[in-house]
């Protein structure tokens, strides 16, 4: 099939802005829809919640949400400055980052609400401003200056008039950049800073206005830990003769999220190293508590093994430090519990799963990683632990087992998520896979959930050393639950399903053996291999209300060698501004075809409006009859945000006689109106209307000069139809007609 595409917007004040269209066509574009909400928004000229601004730049719509626990002020300048840091441990902040420009800026941890930490750092006399740390809409932390924005006037602007729009928009010259007409500015203490940006976006006389941000540590993350170029299950390099690539893409998603001290890894294994130096440090305070559920004399989980060492470093490992290796979730907090894997006893295996659940309210998230499976089969005081904890919103990873066969229990409770390894060429761990282990393979089944690398793994072993021989499903799963904690950490508002179907529905797919690894779930791995870095972009997204695709006006038979037409729109029923950067027509049945409808730059929706476009299906005369289905696609910086289908018959119509002729045809409103339809394409009614009329076989369309469209089929017989209509106005009805005389 063939595409005419001609995108239009619905609302015709919301334009798809043209492919080549220059920057400033975006900000002028933007500024006259900002210019015109300026009334709707003054009410709220005082309130902070309104975390949002579009670019006069490129037109591209910044939405930022809060990040809980994070708060960052200006100081002011002098003493006052000083006593501002002396009261914000009594005021229960920490100090986080420090910067300066054109006053001190400080970045806090906070244990307080937000509401009550904003009133007590705003009642402190060397606090200038203070708001919450903010997250944009692409997963971006926010440092900014709270009191401060900058400002680019257009070429052309002097400086006279520069210094009269700052003053008439209420604003203060903190800076004069180097580049010429470039500002950071005090903002107007009468209006809340974004209400302030984007009174500047909307001059005429600006190019654009955003924040005065702060950015920290840009260098791109690559751990400096003096054997991380062996650890190939976060960066392939085919160091150990794998696949370029075939990783879990840690690299890229530590640029993204670190992670947050308050995610916690309990692993329930053999123990830990507790002093090893990659480990020692990454340990939550064990206080009074017991750790060691296998009863042992110690409270301290000290590893009988060395097997609790090894999956605690994969997991979680000091990261950074010019030390070892690097742990998948560098700055989540690690809970290791002990139990004896060698002759230990379920029941304290269970108690290990029930005491992580009594620390849940402890921290924002906990994850539990388990490396074992129980040789004697099901255990009901283990499923039920299982079960008390994804209850209470833990999450627990388990390896499905190391036998090339059937999934081992726990792995096989619905309650949680069932880990296979990978080799160093994307394979499922197999007898044959590249890596030449032929004595083990990954186990798989229809419990699979997921899989990560488990071959020759490096981690940390007993006496502060390393081993580079780690394998099995006991290493893919703290990956599993790594990536975990760091999903947790981009959102902790995520529910247990939440986040585990993020780690699911960002997996790389069919990167494995293609007999297996098939589109979308298999019983050999899962959804596929993990990307910790799409995870951790898909986590960071914040509010789930986004775009919907609405396809509407479609044909239910369409003949080889005909044109039929169907209309496709972005609807945005969301509170702020969203945008999509591609869109695309998915055809399949006899013939399949993918064509792009939309490619270029952000076209932006607004809030509660649509952009819509027109579709144009030329059908080959030789195309092969059948069933087809017609998807639309809507995507965003690559990934999908939504789509919509309809089925679509292609064959050859029946002989159904002309339309021309005289019909009474009954309308939902109106009751019967006798219509004549000419055989030059146009139609007359007795209520006086006029429009044009089409016919393709058994299928009638006519329009009214206003724009109301009816659309039906006809009976062979060619004495009746009915069909469906809408109005200019967008309401629906229905309609049938009788054929009155030829």
């Amino acid at each position: 099939m063939g595409v005419r595409i001609e995108l239009r917007p619905v609302d015709q004040s919301i334009a798809a802005t043209p492919r080549e269209a220059p920057a400033q066509y975006f900000g002028d574009l933007m500024r006259t829809l900002a210019l015109a909400l300026i009334p709707l928004t003054a009410a709220a000229a005082f309130a902070e919640g309104d975390y949002h601004y579009v670019s006069g730049f490129n037109g591209k719509q910044f939405t930022m949400t809060e990040v809980s626990g994070k708060m960052q002020v200006s100081l002011r300048s002098g003493a006052g400055a000083e006593s501002a840091r002396a009261s914000l441990t009594g005021a229960g902040a920490a100090i986080e980052r420090e910067a300066a420009w054109a006053a001190p800026y400080l970045l806090l941890d906070v244990d307080a609400d937000t509401d009550r930490m904003l009133t007590r750092l705003r009642a402190m006399p060397g606090v200038a401003a203070a708001m919450p740390l903010l997250r944009d809409q692409e997963g971006f932390l926010k440092t900014f200056a709270p009191d401060q924005l900058t400002v680019q006037f257009k070429a052309g602007v002097d400086e006279a008039r520069r210094l009269e729009v700052i003053g008439a928009l209420g604003a203060s010259v903190a800076r004069e950049q180097r580049t010429p007409g470039y500002y950071t500015l005090f903002a107007p203490e009468d209006r809340s800073l974004f209400q302030s940006i984007r009174d500047f976006n909307a001059h005429e006389d600006v190019w654009f206005a955003e924040l005065a941000s702060f950015s920290f540590e840009d260098a791109l993350f690559v751990p400096n830990d003096s054997r991380y170029d062996e650890q190939w299950p976060l960066n392939n390099t085919g160091q150990s003769g794998g696949t370029i690539g075939a990783d879990i893409n840690a690299e890229d998603a530590w640029d993204v999220e670190m992670g947050d001290s308050d995610v916690i890894i309990s692993v329930i294994d053999t123990g830990i190293d507790w002093d090893h130096p990659d480990l020692a440090s990454k340990v939550v305070p064990i206080g009074s508590e017991d750790w060691d559920f296998s009863n042992g004399p110690n409270k301290i989980p000290h590893d009988s093994g060395s097997h609790g060492t090894a999956t605690n470093g994969i997991a979680g490992a000091a990261t950074n430090n010019s030390t070892g290796m690097a742990g998948v979730a560098p700055d989540c907090r690690l809970m290791p519990l002990k139990v004896s894997l060698s002759s230990g006893a379920n029941q304290n295996r269970a108690d290990a799963i029930n005491y992580v659940v009594t620390r849940g309210s402890d921290f924002s998230q906990i994850v539990i990683s388990c490396s074992w499976r129980m040789s004697s089969g099901d255990f009901s005081a283990v499923e039920a632990a299982c079960q008390n904890a994804r209850d209470n919103g833990i999450l627990l990873c388990f390896s499905s087992g190391n036998d090339n066969g059937a999934v081992n229990y726990p792995a096989k409770y619905s309650t949680t998520v069932c880990v296979g390894a990978t080799s160093q060429c994307d394979e499922r761990k197999n007898p044959s896979s590249c890596d030449g282990e032929y004595w083990w393979g990954s186990n798989y089944g229809n419990e699979m959930d997921i899989a990560a690398p488990g071959v020759d793994v490096l981690t940390t072993s007993p006496g502060g050393g390393y081993t580079t021989g780690f394998n099995g499903t006991s290493a893919a799963c703290p990956h599993a639950a790594g990536s975990l904690a760091l999903i947790w950490s981009a959102d902790p508002t995520l529910s247990a399903t939440e986040a585990q179907s993020i780690l699911e529905s960002t997996a790389d797919d069919q990167v494995g053996i293609p007999g297996e690894d098939t589109p979308g779930w298999d019983r050999y791995m899962g959804w596929g291999r993990i990307n910790l870095h799409e995870a951790v972009l898909a986590a960071s997204n914040g509010d789930p209300c986004d775009l919907t695709v609405a396809l509407s006006n479609y044909p239910s038979q369409v003949a080889p060698g005909a044109t039929t037409n169907f209309d496709a729109a972005a609807d945005n029923g969301c509170p702020g501004d969203l945008h999509f950067d591609e869109a695309l027509m998915v055809i399949q049945g006899p013939a399949n075809l993918t064509q792009t409808l939309y490619s270029g730059p952000d076209v932006i929706v607004t809030a509660g409006n649509s952009v819509g476009t027109t579709v144009s299906l030329d059908v080959p005369v030789n195309a092969p009859e059948g069933a087809y289905t017609v998807t639309a696609e809507l995507y965003r910086d690559g990934l999908l945000i939504d789509d919509d289908s309809f089925p679509v018959t292609v064959s050859t119509p029946g002989a159904c006689p002309d339309l021309t002729g005289t019909w009474d045809v009954t309308y939902i409103w109106s009751g019967v109106v006798t219509k004549w339809f000419y055989s030059d394409g146009t139609w007359d009614d007795s209520e006086g209307y006029t429009g044009t009329w089409v016919q393709d076989g058994c299928d009638v369309d006519w329009w009214y000069t206003s724009g109301t469209h009816y659309w039906g089929t006809m009976e062979e017989d060619g004495q009746s139809m009915s069909g469906e209509m809408l109005s200019y106005s967008g309401s629906p009805g229905t309609w049938t007609g009788i054929r009155l005389a030829d």
